[in-house]
């Protein structure tokens, strides 16, 4: 962490062409002058450095470092598409004390990346922003995201949005959807004209909270931009009070990227299968999530489809294996959730006790971390529907 700045004066050296960044950098109170070259200028006097990887290759950065030994540098990642090469410029970088900026942040993003290292100022804006995440498809991101909001639209009046940034599953399949598409509206969200009016249409109402289906078109899977999220969870913030990322189990994207940075809760969804918190997610921890910052703390981990079988990874060892806080295993539901599916309908409204209860737990961290209002009329009574909607005393076994 660089020393906190008290001089009267505050310069940055930008090696970038991008005019974007200039103005953003000059927009932060506290500096003077951006001064912008496409090179080193030893001519100028300068109390930090912004290096834009698209001008200088991140092994040349000890070659600053060693001209410039003690003023803040931040290094700016530009078109990195291999994970080995994302954590070896991270590698690098913290060797040289350069801070690492990825290249999914848009203009405000960095500044307050700026700001925090600078001037000890840190930002908090995600308020209620909850994105959730899987280690493995076939987790179950899109099953509890759904049921979640299904819950938190049940205690809360405040308007709750699920917001589909997977851009390979849609997530449309679990009810009768009519609403638009993240790929639809993606003319509006490259020409930043999406109003709060124009995703409010584009959503379905689903069970009290509102949903927008994810990209369905397999070319544009990749081609969801930094600025392009950003400002569809901008106005998301805007319309609703309260928005539920579903981002899948795809990290190597800007979807993804804008998640994380925006979203104050952050839960990862496992299950007890090796696939996913021994084989798929430590490769993606250590090569995408740390090289960005990011630690096991920043995650709150569910366990999905959860036995208590001698045979299979116990609760304490699972959270333990990922250095991370349990808050809650959801039980297995055997075949009522394929029902369900068939159904049109969500599992929550046909689950078990316990099922409800365990979703009841994250919607209710939820609540608490948002500071939402529980409604008035709120009847927290426990009892469950059948498939065919009579209603069973809550000490009847699991359905299977």
């Amino acid at each position: 962490m660089a020393e906190k700045w008290e001089g009267t004066s505050f310069v940055i050296l930008s090696i970038s062409h991008d005019a974007g960044l200039k103005e953003a950098l000059s927009s932060i109170e506290q500096i003077t002058l951006v001064v912008q070259r496409e090179s080193m200028d030893s001519t100028i006097n300068h109390n930090a450095i912004f290096l834009d990887g698209s001008l200088v290759n991140y092994k040349d950065v000890k070659y600053i470092r060693e001209q410039c030994p003690t003023v803040p540098i931040f290094y700016k990642m530009n078109r990195v598409t291999n994970q080995t090469l994302t954590k070896n410029i991270h590698a690098v970088c913290t060797a040289y004390n350069i801070h690492t900026v990825q290249e999914n942040l848009v203009g405000h993003q960095i500044v307050n990346e700026v700001k925090k290292v600078l001037f000890e100022e840190d930002y908090d804006e995600g308020k209620r922003v909850i994105s959730f995440s899987g280690t493995h498809s076939g987790s179950g991101v899109s099953t509890t995201t759904l049921n979640v909001a299904k819950n938190l639209a049940e205690k809360t009046e405040e308007k709750v949005l699920v917001l589909s940034l997977n851009p390979w599953d849609p997530a449309d399949y679990f009810i009768d959807y009519t609403g638009k598409y993240l790929d639809d509206i993606k003319v509006d969200l490259k020409t930043k004209n999406l109003t709060e009016q124009k995703l409010m249409d584009a959503t379905t109402n689903v069970n009290g909270f509102y949903m927008l289906a994810g990209n369905r078109d397999i070319k544009l899977q990749r081609y969801f931009s930094p600025q392009e999220v950003n400002h569809l969870i901008s106005i998301a913030k805007k319309t609703f009070d309260v928005v539920l990322i579903d981002t899948g189990t795809h990290f190597d994207n800007a979807c993804y990227a804008q998640s994380y940075v925006e979203s104050e809760m952050k839960f990862l969804i496992t299950t007890q299968e090796p696939k996913g918190y021994r084989g798929y997610w430590p490769h993606i921890f250590h090569q995408l999530i740390q090289p960005i910052g990011g630690k096991s703390e920043d995650y709150m981990l569910i366990i999905n489809q959860y036995e208590s079988e001698m045979s299979v990874i116990s609760e304490k060892d699972l959270a333990e294996e990922l250095d991370m806080f349990h808050l809650v295993s959801i039980p297995d539901e055997g075949t009522l959730g394929v029902q369900a599916i068939a159904r049109k309908d969500l599992l929550f409204n046909i689950a078990t006790r316990e099922y409800r209860q365990a979703i009841s737990t994250i919607s209710d961290s939820i609540m608490a971390r948002a500071k939402l209002k529980l409604r008035e009329d709120y009847d927290s009574h426990d009892r469950r529907k059948g498939i065919f909607g009579f209603v069973f005393p809550n000490k009847d076994k699991k359905v299977m």
